[in-house]
């Protein structure tokens, strides 16, 4: 039995390249959100300050500018985490072939299944199709008409 080291290792190698994009997503999306916030509430505690008022009454001219911020942030975000995962989608595809993983996983399936059917007398996953169990084969042989 062969291992594929060398998709496992590609594996883990693409794990950790979306795992360090993501992370530096996260970061420069946390930088921004910080920054966008420290506006809005400049902006939401400014109004008070000019009247020397006891109360602040919020500023909601500047708003506006604040959630198209919010809105370029977050589709920013998403833009780099698709094109992260697009990036590590080729990588793993790169290593891995469907028709590859679909033969392993049909001798595997093959083998382990033959381990249960042997005993029956079955030839399932020897590629005949009207194979009948020995048993049923027998049992039918028995009922045909003319057979002693």
């Amino acid at each position: 039995m062969s291992y594929p080291f060398d998709q496992i290792i590609a594996l883990a190698g693409a794990n950790r390249e979306l795992a360090i994009t993501y992370t530096r997503i996260l970061s420069s999306s946390g930088e921004r959100q910080a920054a966008i916030a420290t506006r809005a509430f400049g902006l939401l505690a400014g109004q008070g300050e000019d009247k020397g008022a006891t109360t602040l009454t919020p500023n909601f001219v500047g708003l506006t500018e604040i959630w198209r911020e919010l809105e370029e942030s977050r589709k920013t975000s998403l833009e780099d985490g698709k094109a992260a995962f697009e990036a590590w989608r080729k990588a793993c595809g790169d290593g891995f072939s469907p028709d590859q993983a679909q033969q392993q996983l049909r001798s595997t399936v093959e083998t382990w299944s033959s381990l249960f059917v042997a005993p029956l007398g079955g030839n399932r996953g020897t590629g005949e199709k009207d194979a009948k169990p020995a048993a049923v084969a027998k049992s039918e042989s028995r009922s045909a008409p003319g057979a002693a």
